[in-house]
């Protein structure tokens, strides 16, 4: 008889660890999916800062200071690229939209003289 309980509560032990696990697994899972779209945010970021950088030295050196242009090629997305002056300062920005749908702008910003 002692024996027939004491296998009942060994399948209760089972049962309450192997829910702990599943519920631990399902907690991480979402905050694993926001890590990698983060991650993915940060990347595409990083490109749009980068091809900037370049299109503005480009601009400084071919003395076009102010345009505007759509690239397909850049992200996954269409790239805004708009460049303009003032005085002596270059103000380059460009737009796009980000994994989460939202509009993401970045501007950078140079000294230059004539």
């Amino acid at each position: 008889m002692r024996k027939n309980k004491q296998q009942g509560f060994y399948l209760l032990e089972a049962l309450l660890s192997v829910t702990i696990f599943f519920n631990g697994c399902l907690t991480l899972l979402p905050i694993q999916y926001h890590i990698l779209l983060e991650k993915q945010i940060i990347q595409e970021e990083n490109a749009a800062l980068y091809f900037l950088s370049n299109q503005i030295q480009e601009a400084l050196l071919n003395k076009q200071y102010d345009q505007t242009a759509v690239y397909e090629d850049v992200l996954d997305r269409p790239l805004t690229l708009q460049i303009s002056h003032s005085a002596n300062l270059l103000k380059g920005c460009v737009t796009w939209t980000n994994e989460k749908e939202t509009e993401s702008s970045k501007c950078l910003y140079t000294l230059y003289q004539e």
